[in-house]
């Protein structure tokens, strides 16, 4: 049914074609058709319309140039008539030889990138479509261009592809690792500290749960943070146990993040930040102001301390007690 309405569509744009051919060759009105297509083309259409005639050579002339044309590709009415290699820069007529050249030998519609510099300075992105015209005898006579300014899209690309080689540079060079995760958990992608940190591959983490390395007794803090996090709150904890891929326990700060596109809440990052080797330090700084370096027994400030916990003394009290006891 589809290929039906298809066909009729295309009988009906063929038709109309036919009808319009006939009215500009015969019809009475010819001459006031072809005035309104022409002003149309120059003067309302956005897009750069070049008719290009060939010569043996093969040359190619300018033979029309619509206003748009003119006005993005810097030229003027002077180059009516004259070739690329008269009217360009060569390099850029270089280009564009080639390009025409090739329609030639393949006579078909070619369809290509086009970039130059409007008044030697401003860069131009251009998409064109160079179409065929042939004469009686089966011959390219003319070569109509359509050039469409594509340059706010490439530009906007190359934008987004600069803030996406800047965002990666950030991620893959943080000492902390990040998780990128959906708001059930899922992983979706990991820096290379996160593999440092966890012990597993890229390719481990991402077909596992966020929760899968976190410690059974943090769990539900993690799960909590995490829902909150959707809400689009950012929070962090100091005291998060995650499991190692050889099982040891590693002590983390863990950061979440929500991700935001278009106002919407996308996913989050999980930022953990290695504190085991500090544990290790702070205790045993505690170890040392308590202990003895040579015996390794408790010291006058440990029993005080003790003393003090266990039965309300003050520090003043259990010094006399100390004293009296010596």
């Amino acid at each position: 049914m589809a290929k039906a309405n298809l066909r009729f569509e295309d009988n009906d744009m063929n038709d109309m074609n036919q009808f319009m051919t006939n009215e500009l060759v015969t019809g009475k009105s010819a001459s006031k058709i072809q005035k309104i297509i022409f002003d149309i083309i120059f003067q309302h259409i956005h897009d750069m319309v070049f008719v290009m005639k060939v010569e043996s050579g093969p040359i190619f002339r300018y033979l029309f140039i619509n206003e748009a044309g003119m006005s993005k590709a810097n030229l003027s009415t002077e180059v009516i008539g004259k070739s690329f290699q008269e009217a360009l820069p060569r390099n850029r007529a270089s280009i564009l030889q080639r390009k025409y050249e090739k329609l030639l030998k393949n006579e078909k519609v070619t369809k290509f990138d086009d970039h130059f510099f409007y008044n030697g300075e401003y860069e131009v992105y251009g998409e064109t479509i160079l179409t065929p015209i042939f004469n009686e005898l089966n011959e390219i006579s003319y070569v109509v261009g359509v050039t469409r300014d594509i340059t706010e899209r490439i530009l906007e690309k190359k934008k987004m592809a600069r803030n996406e080689q800047r965002y990666r540079s950030i991620v893959d060079n943080n000492l902390d690792a990040i998780f990128s995760i959906t708001p059930m958990g899922k992983i979706l992608e990991v820096n290379p500290a996160a593999a440092m940190l966890t012990g597993y591959s890229e390719k481990q983490m991402t077909s596992r749960s966020i929760y899968d390395l976190i410690h059974d007794t943090d769990l539900d803090k993690i799960k909590s943070m995490i829902e909150k996090t959707c809400t689009g709150h950012p929070l962090e904890s100091l005291d998060c146990k995650i499991i190692h891929s050889k099982g040891q326990q590693l002590i983390v700060h863990i950061k979440t993040a929500p991700i935001v596109i278009h106002g919407e809440i996308d996913g989050l990052f999980v930022i953990l930040k290695d504190l085991s080797e500090h544990a290790k330090n702070m205790e045993m700084i505690r170890f040392m102001a308590f202990h003895d370096q040579l015996t390794g027994l408790f010291n006058r400030r440990a029993l005080l301390d003790h003393l003090k916990c266990s039965n309300g003394f003050t520090c003043k009290e259990i010094a006399r007690i100390c004293t009296h006891l010596h």
